[in-house]
């Protein structure tokens, strides 16, 4: 079990948070070495060819012909500022720093997905999650930049300074 808070500088909000997590922590290898770090949201985008006809159709709908670049556009707006803390304990920390976020951070759990360290599962189930869906892919990974992609959307991360 470990406690931490920290203040948001943004708000000067303090946040405390408790975890208890019993599972042995994550091994040491090259890349969970390079993935346990914090990491800043850089931009999003989207891969065209993970867009079903539905959510095509939406897009086509709710942004015109230029739906690509107005759909990246929103998202990056919404999820300006974001931060996230992996751990080799098997945790991550999200720090939400837009205006409207429903939360100021979530705390949860992540752990790889496959031997190759390509795929990661992530749950927001607080440690009852039964790991068979929120797998998402790590595209990029060095010591600089990180590259998940979830669904259609590809999240460029950038280790945060």
């Amino acid at each position: 079990e470990f406690t931490f808070s920290f203040t948001l500088e943004a708000t000067g909000k303090n946040e405390t948070y408790v975890a208890n997590k019993a599972a042995d922590p994550i091994s040491s290898t090259s890349r969970t070495d390079m993935f346990c770090r914090t990491w800043r949201l850089e931009k999003i985008t989207i891969d065209e060819s993970a867009v079903s006809e539905e959510n095509k159709k939406h897009y086509v709908e709710e942004y015109g012909t230029d739906w690509k670049t107005e759909a990246e556009k929103d998202r990056n707006e919404e999820y300006a500022g974001l931060i996230v803390l992996f751990s080799k304990a098997g945790t991550y920390l999200v720090l939400y720093a837009y205006d409207d976020a429903d939360e100021e951070a979530g705390l949860s759990e992540w752990k790889w997905a496959n031997k190759e360290e390509t795929e990661i599962y992530y749950s927001w189930a607080n440690w009852e999650d039964d790991w068979t869906e929120n797998i998402v892919q790590v595209k990029d990974l060095n010591n600089a930049i990180l590259k998940i992609q979830e669904g259609e959307f590809l999240y460029h991360l950038i280790l945060a300074k």
